[in-house]
């Protein structure tokens, strides 16, 4: 009898968790403490707010995705953002490239179903991957983090 009651007191606190933890992530607060006390940003469909956009230009478009992980110098952003199509590639890599940015060629590839382009500056870089999703369209994501010595 106690065995089955410790399932049931197990079970509903795994339900309870499961329902409250997507209203606690959606609180402004309760993602901040989770950032600071764990280094991951807990993903949304916003740009995080530490993201260096004064530093990475980001195409226009709908954010679909925001996360980060790490702090200081070692942090690493990924943001997902809706374009039209693959042209997006060529406007990203004319942004990264007026913001400073090298373009490292033999880390570009484009083809028909997608394009992945790899940029540096300073002691950043940025990969851009663009695909179609089958339910967004185009996507562009970009990984913005530390270059690796």
């Amino acid at each position: 009898m106690i065995t089955t009651r410790k399932r049931y007191t197990v079970a509903i606190a795994i339900v309870l968790a499961l329902a409250v933890t997507p209203a606690l992530t959606s609180c402004s607060l309760v993602k901040g403490v989770i950032q600071q006390q764990s280094g991951i940003g807990i993903p949304g469909k916003e740009l995080p707010a530490d993201f260096p956009k004064s530093d990475v230009p980001l195409i226009d478009g709908e954010v679909v995705l925001g996360a980060s992980i790490g702090t200081g110098d070692k942090e690493i952003w990924n943001v997902t953002i809706k374009v039209a199509d693959l042209s997006a590639f060529d406007k990203i890599d004319a942004a990264l490239k007026g913001a400073g940015y090298t373009a490292v060629d033999s880390l570009t590839i484009k083809s028909s179903d997608g394009a992945t382009g790899s940029w540096t500056k300073d002691k950043r870089t940025v990969l851009v991957v663009i695909a179609k999703d089958s339910s967004t369209g185009y996507v562009a994501n970009y990984t913005v983090g530390p270059l690796s010595n």
